[in-house]
């Protein structure tokens, strides 16, 4: 997100490999769809007149054509840059994919017929960011998508990394020479595991092996376990 010193996001970058979504050429026009539909049958009834409702339609139109030409979403492999346009410039927000939780196409009322769709996208602290009036040939919704997965990806193999007390499964750091939980001395590891263990001895007096519970025959003799 932009900071408080840049309301703007003027510091937010474009990464270089980002690739460069923009709305559809007539955005402008659909958005400002129902103020011209009221405005012309203000005009047909002889509420307004024609000079007046030019000048509406301007006021209206204007500030909307502008946005659109000024809007553009880049998305990169690590994040999304929503730039915002407006009547007066533009505004710029960041949103890293650690920070997306979901994301989804919505076509509209109007979507399919006009050809454009809105992309949600769901952030961790529950709000909604939508890129509105994407084609739908756009791979935008596929992109930030793939970015998402990637991430949660990484995030599993950093999980994978965990290092766990043998004795009580609490999870602990690296450097850690005693379980915060349970307090075990992680020096004689080897030892614990082998106390978790089940074992009994084979019942062959000249193999006296050690066995598991749940084996039905010695590894090293192969005598009967179960007589």
């Amino acid at each position: 997100m932009s900071n408080k010193r840049d309301p703007l996001g003027r510091n937010i970058k474009v990464p270089d490999d980002s690739e460069i979504v923009k709305q559809v050429p007539y955005s402008w026009l659909w958005s400002s769809l129902p103020w011209l539909i009221v405005l012309l049958a203000l005009y047909a009834f002889g509420v307004i007149e024609e000079i007046t409702g030019a000048v509406v339609i301007l006021v209206v139109v204007l500030p909307r054509y502008l946005e659109t030409k000024r809007t553009f979403y880049a998305i990169s492999k690590n994040s999304l840059v929503y730039q915002r346009g407006g009547l007066f410039g533009s505004q710029r927000f960041l949103f890293p994919f650690s920070n997306i939780r979901d994301v989804k196409v919505r076509d509209g009322i109007l979507g399919r017929p006009l050809g454009y769709q809105s992309v949600d996208v769901y952030l961790d602290k529950g709000t909604v960011a939508t890129l509105n009036y994407i084609s739908p040939d756009s791979n935008a919704f596929d992109l930030i998508n793939k970015g998402i997965n990637e991430f949660s990806s990484e995030e599993e193999i950093i999980d994978e990394h965990e290092y766990i007390c043998p004795k009580c499964k609490f999870k602990v750091e690296e450097d850690q020479k005693f379980c915060p939980e349970c307090g075990v001395n992680f020096s004689s590891e080897e030892e614990i595991i082998d106390e978790d263990i089940d074992e009994d001895i084979c019942p062959d007096p000249e193999c006296k092996f050690k066995v598991k519970e749940d084996q039905k025959f010695c590894p090293e003799c192969g005598a009967d376990l179960n007589r």
